[in-house]
């Protein structure tokens, strides 16, 4: 099963710059999501500052997969989305055909245009198919949020807020906080 991971970016301050609490809390979530998705492949991101940024942290808890700007995944181009998610999901089925898990990080007019979803700031849905050019056509994917993903691998409604509610108080070594603050300078 092919699995799309759309980040909507993190909480940013008056400079457009992720907030340190925002980041470590996505990177924590990163750490754990990948043991219930799979490792991604590759992640491509707005190239808008906070969420290049948000971007680069995913990465870190990746472990330093290829990470890609993609234009189209501006905020301001979410009218153009429908059409970037077509060509997307081609390129995907050519270049990443062998592999199962990619990750976009985008703005949130970008997730509702395509989808009819609205995330908020460091929330994450899955979009589910059996090959990457049916990962955006409704009649073969299917979309999950991050309790509902959880509750598909098995956990009740209750069970799942509560592992979400522990991957933000996980604590962090120095050395991943160090990490993350240098990524935000």
């Amino acid at each position: 099963m092919k699995r799309l991971i759309i980040f909507r970016h993190g909480d940013y301050d008056e400079y457009k710059n992720l907030i340190e609490t925002c980041a470590q809390d996505l990177f924590r979530k990163a750490r754990h999501i990948q043991e219930f998705v799979g490792h991604p492949a590759a992640i491509f991101a707005s190239p808008i500052k906070r969420a290049w940024q948000t971007a680069n942290v995913l990465n870190l808890a990746f472990g330093n997969v290829p990470l890609f700007e993609k234009n189209e995944l501006r905020d301001f181009n979410a009218l153009s989305i429908p059409y970037f998610a077509k060509r997307f999901a081609l390129e995907a089925q050519q270049n990443f055909a062998d592999k199962d898990v990619l990750v976009w990080v985008t703005h949130e007019p970008s997730v509702h245009e395509l989808l009819g979803i609205t995330l908020h700031t460091s929330e994450w849905i899955v979009l589910e198919a059996p090959e990457w050019e049916m990962i955006f056509e409704p009649k073969f994917r299917k979309i999950y949020r991050s309790v509902n993903f959880l509750t598909a691998q098995g956990y009740s409604a209750n069970e799942a807020f509560r592992k979400l509610v522990e991957w933000t108080m996980d604590e962090l070594s120095d050395e991943d906080a160090q990490k993350i603050s240098s990524l935000l300078k």
